[in-house]
């Protein structure tokens, strides 16, 4: 087995190694989200969100993408 070299999180961030089917649940002030590991394959991750409708789930590579056609 070959040994992998991993870099440290940046500080103040939580990295999680999951398995499929299981969840994390994020208490916010509009309510409980609930974040599912769906599928994985390979480099691949399928995430289930279930959250209130007051709470908006945005892509950073879709949030990032409009911030720059505003600019």
């Amino acid at each position: 087995m070959r040994s992998v070299k991993r870099k440290s999180p940046p500080a103040g961030n939580l990295v999680l190694g999951l398995k499929k089917d299981t969840a994390i649940n994020l208490d916010t002030s509009d309510g409980l989200v609930t974040v599912k590991i769906h599928h994985v394959k390979r480099h691949e991750v399928w995430l289930t969100f279930n959250a209130p409708k007051a709470v908006q789930i945005i892509r950073s590579e879709i949030d990032d993408r409009k911030a720059e056609t505003d600019q």
